[in-house]
């Protein structure tokens, strides 16, 4: 006779493979890439507001504050944000970069 136990567990494993399935169809339409607002749906309550800011500011420095150059539309894919890119957005440090490096896992 199974458990309730039993079956609990086996929902949860259930519910982990259709999320790992849908990760993998959203990934593969994006050439691999993860889009930002998926990303933001599975870690937002892992996140901390500051981090939250900079990964979604709809301006994107390239260069140092004065007189650098802007990207207009913000980051799209998580695997696009580079230390050195996320360093030069306002607001960020090394401990919110620790942070997000953290919560993304690599």
């Amino acid at each position: 006779m199974i458990t309730r136990k039993e079956y609990l567990k086996a929902l949860d494993t259930v519910e982990a493979y259709h999320e790992q399935l849908n990760l993998q169809i959203v990934s593969s339409s994006n050439g691999g890439k993860t889009p930002l607002e998926h990303w933001l749906l599975q870690n937002r309550d892992k996140c901390s507001s500051r981090l939250i800011h900079i990964i979604t500011d709809e301006e994107i420095q390239l260069q140092y504050r004065y007189g650098g150059r802007i990207l207009e539309g913000g980051f799209k894919y998580i695997e696009d944000i580079t230390e050195k890119i996320f360093l030069l957005q306002t607001n960020a440090g090394k401990k919110t970069w620790k942070e997000f490096v953290s919560v993304r896992g690599y």
